[in-house]
């Protein structure tokens, strides 16, 4: 159990490493460099907050896995929508604002979706596990 929830965190953390590179870059291209420059949040803190929401969900998700497998999938619809409650409440200025940076927003709800993809893609691989 405890292998299995130390392979996924390093999978998840490699992931977002290359993930954040790879935003990173494309932010860096002379198209995104001035919206860049005005993000309200950098680029680290959207990326390590994810990050850490991801590796709490499939933690818990795990456990919840190890003990009753029928509820998993509720659970992860449960933390997923607190997860997003959060976050909206964090970035309510990213995402509620009318401001002429629209680079930023996107960019936070593709962070978002690469996120949740990610989670899901382990929760089905959690669920699909045969016992």
């Amino acid at each position: 159990m405890k292998l299995q929830i130390f392979k996924t965190v390093i999978l998840t953390l490699l992931i977002a490493v290359v993930l954040f590179f790879g935003n990173k870059l494309i932010l860096q291209t002379e198209s995104f460099s001035q919206n860049f420059e005005v993000f309200s949040y950098s680029l680290e803190t959207i990326y390590a907050l994810f990050c850490a929401f991801s590796v709490i969900i499939l933690i818990t998700l795990m456990i919840v896995n190890s003990r009753n497998k029928d509820i998993v999938g509720m659970t992860f619809l449960l933390i997923t929508s607190i997860k997003a409650g959060v976050l909206f409440f964090i970035f309510s200025d990213i995402i509620g604002s009318s401001n002429k940076n629209t680079v930023e927003r996107i960019n936070f709800f593709v962070v978002f979706i690469l996120f949740l993809t990610i989670e899901t893609l382990i929760t089905i691989r959690l669920l699909n596990k045969k016992q």
